[in-house]
């Protein structure tokens, strides 16, 4: 059995001396003769094409290539070990890969492998990280851009239209000149002075196409069969009457066209844009997972794990994980989740008027949770996070039902409460004819006010405390707060540190409002650092666009922080689709227009948490016991697990840095009130409270774990 090279090296000996005659002028073949030897070398250059392209030769070529290292794998699964590329989506192929089996072409010369790429290959975003690539981009297989599905809608329509017209064109040209010949016939049947119909004709079997029939039946409707059998037994009555019904449409249908274009036109103008952003949609998506429930569950349960393995945790720095708080007069050495607000920045009342707008529309038709949420703000935010009370004091107003109940409680004479108009003391409740009023004496005076002006109750300073009993504000004189031994009582929270012990709506409800509050400030640091102040969208690129811009001609020309505030707003009350409020955004900045475009998920899920904290019923009455500062954390949680067993998650708040904690403690779990690692030489917690640290995470941008871990270590080696 000859190989190929075998098989070549035989022919080519026949080709150049086998058909040349053995005397004569022509004698000796190609070797005498030049014109033989290159038809012979031709004809041998023709049959290597076809042998190598085709039969057994060209299979068993193929069979090699296959069971090669490289021949059965994609480009993409190459082993690129060289850390050094030319991009970030190219590579060089690996050194051993066989370029002479894979890469040699029939008819190539040297001119086209000195220009034709076999060094470097495409890798996407396979090989890069998980980074986005637009060689890894198939906007075809991936229709996830809801620009490009509006433009994909758009072409579909566009395309079935034209094909309608079309057909139905195809249609009546076919039928016009039978139709002039069947007019032609019924006028001679008329000159003969026949009657009309006495001859029989019909049409030849193959005069109309399966695609002229659909169309003659698609004008037809319900009734296109029975038209199309009328046509094929009396052609010449029913024929001018299709005709006429074709041109009759295809007018009517031409008109539809251009009235549609317009439309279209707007359309693929609008959506062009977003459709050339496809780096939006995974950034956004990886956004809204991070705020995720099951996310932000994990995150706090898995506390521990997450500090040892900092490769489990989602993009971002929104949120850091320690072990134990190296300032011990937290008392938390647990591991938690931390997340930082900002006390002092202004974006916390965009965030409180976001989330009361969104209540305001979702409760439109339940009085009662509106209210429930209304008290929220009032009894616990603006007490909890030190908000001025102008803030939700409308809210407060619009959402109170008259009445008093267990969330609008009736607080007690004597007692201190914060007012809309300072801080004073319960002299009298009053139940009037317009309605439940206090007498409260304030800083200058005395004042009649509504219950829904009652924000909350303070701290007396007199050791004091008032709890909720149904629908009244009653003086605690049980020992309930007072239970546990004198080792736990003497460990109590610094008075800068608020400490809640709350269910799963509770911390689902903070971690949500924190994140709101941290991405509201990103965009609004992005913005200021970076103001927009001509509409980027005029300098677009855009092939489709034919004249100015309509935002110019509307006049929008603010470009900031208000206006995306205020777009938003319009997202929640649905008078603006999310999809134009991306595209608002992308003019806006497109750096962080998936931070932007993440915004109005964020406020829908936050909000309705918070309605399920209203309807759970469980914040104020926590909040009740937990609002005073001061107190020891173990006999704290205790109180709070006989209201519910369902008290699983710790958080403190410092309000000194704006700093959260977030801590998993199931009701089986004990509550540790000293570090890890110290004993109980009195000797040693001497020492460590000369080291004391002041204040947790002095520097505002020291959050990580290595100077927890250095705390931990030289406690240990203290002890």
């Amino acid at each position: 059995v000859l190989n190929k090279d075998e098989l070549v090296l035989l022919l080519r000996g026949l080709f150049v001396q086998g058909h040349a005659p053995k005397s004569g002028i022509n004698a000796g073949g190609g070797a005498s003769n030049p014109a033989i030897a290159n038809d012979a070398h031709e004809l041998l250059k023709e049959f290597e094409e076809v042998l190598i392209s085709r039969g057994p030769y060209a299979n068993q070529q193929n069979r090699q290539k296959d069971k090669s290292k490289y021949g059965a794998k994609r480009t993409r699964d190459f082993e690129y070990r060289d850390p050094k590329r030319a991009t970030p989506s190219y590579a060089e192929y690996p050194k051993d890969y066989p370029k002479d089996l894979f890469m040699t072409h029939t008819g190539q010369t040297e001119d086209d492998a000195k220009v034709l790429n076999d060094t470097l290959v495409s890798v996407g975003a396979a090989d890069t990280g998980g980074s986005m690539s637009p060689e890894d981009y198939d906007a075809v297989r991936i229709r996830r851009n809801i620009y490009e599905e509006a433009m994909f809608r758009i072409e579909d329509e566009r395309f079935e239209v034209d094909m309608a017209i079309e057909r139905n064109a195809l249609a009546m040209r076919q039928i016009e000149p039978i139709a002039e010949e069947v007019q032609m016939l019924r006028e001679g049947e008329e000159k003969d002075g026949q009657p009309i119909g006495r001859l029989q004709y019909k049409l030849n079997p193959r005069t109309l196409n399966s695609i002229q029939i659909n169309a003659i039946g698609r004008i037809y409707g319900d009734s296109g069969d029975e038209v199309i059998e009328h046509l094929s037994r009396n052609p010449l009555a029913v024929l001018p009457i299709v005709y006429q019904r074709l041109r009759q449409k295809d007018q009517e249908w031409r008109k539809q066209k251009s009235e549609l274009m317009p439309r279209w036109k707007t359309g693929c103008e609008a959506n062009y844009e977003g459709s050339m952003d496809y780096l939006c949609y995974p950034q956004r998506r990886a956004l809204e997972r991070r705020f995720g429930l099951d996310q932000l569950r994990e995150e706090c349960k898995m506390a521990r794990q997450y500090c040892s393995s900092p490769d489990k945790r989602m993009g971002g720095g929104a949120v850091s994980f320690g072990l134990s708080v190296p300032d011990r007069s937290a008392v938390l050495y647990e591991p938690y989740a931390v997340v930082e607000v900002k006390p002092q920045s202004p974006i916390h009342h965009d965030a409180v008027k976001l989330l009361m707008h969104h209540v305001q529309k979702k409760c439109e038709t339940r009085l009662d949770v509106r209210e429930k949420v209304g008290r929220i703000w009032t009894e616990f935010m603006i007490h909890f996070f030190d908000y001025p009370s102008h803030w939700v004091i409308d809210e407060a107003r619009e959402s109170f039902r008259g009445k008093i109940n267990n969330f609008v409680v009736q607080y007690a004479t004597g007692e201190r409460v914060m007012t809309a108009l300072g801080e004073g003391t319960i002299q009298a409740f009053m139940d009037t004819a317009e309605g439940p009023r206090y007498r409260v004496k304030l800083a200058f005076g005395s004042a009649i006010l509504q219950p829904y002006a009652i924000l909350h109750n303070v701290d007396a300073k007199d050791g004091t405390k008032y709890i909720r009993r149904d629908d009244e504000m009653i003086k605690e004189t049980d020992s309930t707060m007072a239970e546990g031994d004198d080792g736990e009582s003497s460990v109590i929270v610094d008075k800068k540190f608020k400490l809640l012990f709350g269910s799963d709506c509770i911390y689902l409800f903070l971690r949500l409002y924190s994140f709101l509050v941290s991405l509201l400030d990103d965009i609004q640091r992005c913005l200021r650092s970076k103001p927009t102040v001509v509409d980027p969208s005029l300098s677009y690129y855009n092939p489709i666009k034919s004249g100015p811009s309509e935002h110019k001609a509307n006049g929008e020309t603010k470009l900031d922080f208000a206006a995306v505030m205020s777009k938003l707003r319009d997202v929640i009350s649905k008078t603006l689709s999310h999809k134009d409020f991306e595209a608002f955004c992308r003019r806006v900045n497109r750096d962080i227009v998936h931070k932007m475009a993440a915004l109005p998920r964020l406020v829908e899920k936050c909000g309705d948490i918070m309605i399920k904290v209203s309807e759970e019923d469980l914040l104020p009455r926590l909040f009740d016991i937990c609002q005073y500062t001061g107190q020891n954390p173990v006999t704290l949680r205790n109180a709070c697990l006989v209201m519910s067993p369902d008290v699983s998650y710790r958080i403190q708040y410092n309000s000194s840095n704006g700093r959260i904690y977030f801590s998993y403690l199931p009701e089986g779990e004990e509550l540790s009130t000293v570090p890890v690692g110290d004993g109980d030489d009195d000797d040693d917690d001497d020492e460590m409270e000369e080291g004391e640290v002041e204040d947790d995470y002095e520097d505002e941008d020291d959050m990580d774990l290595e100077h927890e871990e250095e705390d931990l270590r030289a406690a240990k080696r203290m002890k």
